[in-house]
């Protein structure tokens, strides 16, 4: 257990219940199916309504307490093909927004009049946007990893996430100081480490609550403080809170810095084909543009 992510763990328990019902249901040894017991089993939960994705998360969840290696059992491949053709999963992003429009918004503001809710609100987006980093990243900062120095601020992350593994550095985030002090992420944090001081007491997570008493806010806190912001901005709606790794990694590919300072800042490896494959995008565009494109020669 102590091999798997809590994150997974938690993905995990659902899927952990039903299986065990089901076998407790059908008289079955939970730890040594069949083929036809698992076929019979996914086919149960494709009947539930389940999406792509939570049968996927069904067959890692067992496959782990059985130990059996039936990802590979042709039959039990196929069905799932047959799955993903009958309930295809949700498309991935083709493209990513622009990070422009929202930091206009958020330069309309300067930090001493916002409120704490709109200051949190900031410094969150102001964070995903310098670093590329996940909510997760954001939800583990305690004050004592932060170093505000004279050119910028320093966060370290000695927590596990998402991106840690052995033998691998832990993300170290570096906010320079810029002269535009209403967009400039040090400064906000500056500011926002200032103005929470008296509430937060013993909490040393970064982000609180923004009611009393002061406690720790987790990621979901995270992701609807970022989908307010993108939502104010005039960012399309489809894009989710995760969707800012894509619009920083992509802007900062498009300004001219280079992969390894890309891979650097958002917790690759050097060898990595993650954001090649899912996070690299072009500007969302106009759904008519190949169309104008095209005919312009005729107009």
């Amino acid at each position: 257990m102590a091999a798997l992510q809590p994150s997974t763990v938690a993905s995990y328990g659902p899927a952990f219940k039903r299986w065990w019902r089901y076998c407790a249901a059908n008289n079955k040894s939970p730890f040594r199916p069949t083929r036809d017991q698992l076929l019979h089993f996914f086919t149960q939960e494709f009947n539930s309504n389940l999406a792509y994705s939570s049968l996927n998360c069904s067959r890692a969840a067992v496959s782990l307490i059985t130990n059996a290696a039936f990802s590979d059992d042709p039959s039990v491949s196929r069905f799932f093909r047959g799955c993903a053709k009958l309930r295809p999963p949700a498309p991935k992003y083709q493209a990513t927004w622009d990070p422009q429009p929202v930091l206009r918004y958020l330069q309309a503001s300067p930090n001493t009049d916002l409120s704490l809710a709109a200051l949190s609100q900031k410094l969150l987006m102001l964070l995903a946007l310098a670093t590329g980093h996940r909510l997760q990243t954001f939800a583990k900062i305690t004050l004592d990893n932060i170093k505000v120095g004279q050119e910028s601020v320093v966060i370290k992350i000695p927590a596990w996430i998402k991106t840690s593994a052995i033998g691998r550095c832990q993300p170290l985030l570096t906010l320079p100081f810029f002269s535009d002090a209403t967009i400039c992420p040090a400064a906000t944090l500056s500011e926002y480490l200032w103005r929470t001081e008296a509430m937060r007491g013993s909490v040393q997570n970064l982000f609180i609550a923004l009611k009393p008493p002061a406690r720790p806010v987790g990621q979901q806190t995270l992701a609807r403080w970022v989908r307010y912001t993108l939502s104010a901005s005039g960012v399309d709606p489809a894009f989710s809170a995760h969707s800012t790794r894509h619009a920083a990694t992509s802007a900062a590919r498009r300004g001219g810095a280079s992969l390894v300072a890309i891979f650097r800042s958002a917790g690759w490896t050097p060898s990595s084909s993650a954001f090649a494959r899912f996070y690299e995008r072009p500007l969302a565009e106009s759904p008519a543009e190949f169309a104008n494109a095209v005919f312009q020669v005729a107009q």
